[in-house]
């Protein structure tokens, strides 16, 4: 049997380099083996909220900003104790979230929490209610009182 001369190893060679090159892109379109510049993943960081504050009886819709979000997976949003009804990842540094029902003047943490159970705190805190109310006075969003 003829193995062919060196010519024949080269093209031979060549063939299997192209074939292993389109199989690993296909992966990386595929989403199975990544992107070729990708690096490191970036770290989550969870920022500011807007609105701040909204009516106790929920169903009003936040927008969190932060950086590292994946479009492609599930996120759970909590409003204090309580899981927003929906949570949608927009982009990279937007989720958007539904506010389940709150008690009237009250502030509560938002958590992000990411798929593994990692759980990271938004700045600040949403209030339940609106910044001038009854007593006229405004609401300091930051610190969770008047």
């Amino acid at each position: 049997m003829n193995k062919g001369g060196p010519r024949e190893i080269d093209i031979l060679l060549a063939v299997r380099r192209w074939i292993v090159v389109s199989l690993a892109l296909a992966a990386c379109r595929a989403g199975t083996g990544g992107t070729p510049d990708a690096g490191p993943p970036r770290a989550v960081t969870v920022g500011s909220l807007e609105p701040p504050n909204g009516a106790p009886g929920g169903a009003g819709i936040v927008f969190i900003t932060g950086e590292g979000f994946d479009p492609r997976a599930p996120v759970e949003v909590m409003f204090g104790d309580k899981k927003a009804p929906r949570a949608v990842v927009l982009s990279a540094t937007r989720i958007q979230a539904q506010t389940p029902a709150g008690v009237h003047r009250q502030a509560v943490p938002v958590r992000v929490i990411l798929p593994g159970g990692a759980s990271i705190v938004a700045k600040g805190t949403y209030y339940y209610g609106f910044p001038e109310e009854e007593d006229g006075e405004p609401h300091d969003h930051e610190a969770g009182k008047h």
